[in-house]
């Protein structure tokens, strides 16, 4: 019987006496043996096969990594009234707050002041640069129970008008320094009423962990801001 030229698997002639049960036995048994001691698994292979699970295993018990800026609170008022961070956790570096205000004070503008703790002591200090205008002036407040932040809009502007800025507080978390703060603030109301921008550097006077951050209306330091504002504290890694 002829075979194969490769693995001399045997097969018939067309004039060969037809037994198609010894025939394929015999090309099953030729074929055993051919593989006989034959692995057609690769080495190679198994082991790029070993890595790319093992690689998908670690992906998939990885830890995400942690994002640089992340939401801590956001505070959108529905209705009148504080806005009032607590419990700042102590496991960023830095914090921020973006803000959109407008006060319920009658008045056309009106001061963000910043308290940190709730401390209502004299221990704030600010240095600012003001604008309104053409005019631009620069002061300095000292012994403050609270810090000027920036300016934003009172409730004799017209409507629809609010205030806008940000406070950064950075390495709010150490207690080897007193805290500084740097902030900006502002709008423009387009009937000339004296409303600008405002640009402060300030320093609460404590060594103290900052947990808390409070946000009031002028120097009269109002907590009611009106419904609409927002202020949102965020932490940077």
């Amino acid at each position: 019987m002829p075979t194969t030229p490769n693995y001399l698997l045997p097969y018939p002639l067309a004039t060969d006496p037809a037994d198609v049960p010894l025939d394929m036995r015999e090309l099953a048994e030729a074929t055993e043996a051919a593989l006989n001691g034959f692995d057609t698994r690769d080495d190679t292979q198994d082991t790029t096969l070993a890595s790319l699970n093992s690689r998908v295993t670690a992906l998939e018990t990885a830890t995400p990594p942690t994002a640089a800026v992340q939401l801590i609170q956001d505070k959108l008022l529905v209705a009148t009234g504080p806005i009032d961070f607590t419990s700042i956790p102590a496991t960023y570096k830095h914090l921020f707050i973006d803000w959109q205000l407008r006060t319920v004070t009658a008045t056309a503008f009106e001061y963000v002041m910043v308290r940190f703790n709730g401390d209502a002591g004299s221990n704030y200090f600010t240095h600012l640069i003001a604008a309104t205008a053409a005019t631009v002036t620069g002061t300095g407040l000292d012994s403050q129970t609270a810090a000027r932040a920036g300016i934003t809009v009172g409730d004799t502007a017209a409507a629809n008008i609010a205030g806008g800025g940000r406070i950064d507080v950075p390495n709010y978390a150490q207690t080897v320094f007193h805290k500084n703060f740097i902030a900006s603030g502002g709008t423009r109301v387009p009937t000339g009423t004296a409303i600008g921008i405002d640009i402060d550097f300030g320093r609460w006077a404590s060594t103290a962990a900052v947990n808390r951050i409070q946000l009031f209306a002028g120097t009269a330091l109002d907590v009611n801001w009106k419904a609409g504002s927002r202020a949102t504290l965020y932490g940077a890694q």
